[in-house]
């Protein structure tokens, strides 16, 4: 598993541009956007994430706070101009909870090939063909592409973003190993937690900033 809290721009020398390259690209241009962080997981082939080879997963909020579900929806879908493969809107239930969204990238980054091979070694081969089975060596292929999934996930603010990505990056490395009470999820924002966020900015008011870029 591997850890980055910084987005690092694509390079001419580097390699084609990926969905994960061009999603940073971006990012990294908007100066609408304040980028916390980033984690990426990589998982063992054969896969055992599902059918992720890597999950990446980005942090980031609009400089200007937006609480508004509507206007962080808007925000989030004019953030990037790729499509994704699905998006999950920003809803302020009707608990005053805020559900947050996030925007799902999906991208085929490799393959992997299996190749079995099998030789029977018989005195009988007529027994060994009724078994449906060959006698010497069989070859049998297999391709499976493999796949990374991008997720962005879009907070209302900086200090919420920047909180839960420092929380799971930690969950992640292994410096967290146990539940924080009252940290605030990657899921949604309790209204308690709303009210302090606004009066987090209502003293100080951020300036146009880009995180862990600078």
């Amino acid at each position: 598993m591997s850890i980055d809290n910084k987005l690092i721009p694509h390079s001419e020398t580097n390699k084609p541009q990926t969905t994960l390259v061009a999603i940073k690209e971006q990012l990294i241009k908007n100066p609408d956007v304040y980028i916390a962080g980033e984690i990426r997981r990589a998982y063992n082939v054969p896969l055992d994430y599902g059918e992720w080879t890597e999950m990446v997963e980005i942090f980031v909020a609009p400089v200007v706070p937006l609480f508004d579900a509507p206007e962080l929806n808007a925000f989030m879908k004019n953030m990037l101009s790729l499509e994704p493969f699905s998006v999950y809107p920003a809803v302020l239930q009707a608990d005053g909870c805020l559900r947050l969204g996030r925007l799902n990238y999906t991208e085929v980054i490799g393959s992997l090939r299996r190749t079995i091979i099998e030789y029977v070694d018989t005195t009988e081969p007529e027994l060994i063909q009724k078994l449906g089975k060959v006698v010497g060596e069989t070859r049998t292929e297999s391709t499976k592409d493999l796949h990374r999934k991008t997720v962005v996930k879009v907070y209302p603010e900086r200090f919420s973003a920047q909180d839960v990505h420092n929380y799971q990056a930690g969950l992640a490395q292994g410096t967290i190993t146990r539940p924080i009470v009252g940290n605030m999820t990657d899921h949604w924002l309790e209204p308690d937690q709303i009210e302090r966020l606004k009066a987090l900015h209502h003293k100080d008011p951020p300036a146009p900033i880009k995180g862990l870029l600078e």
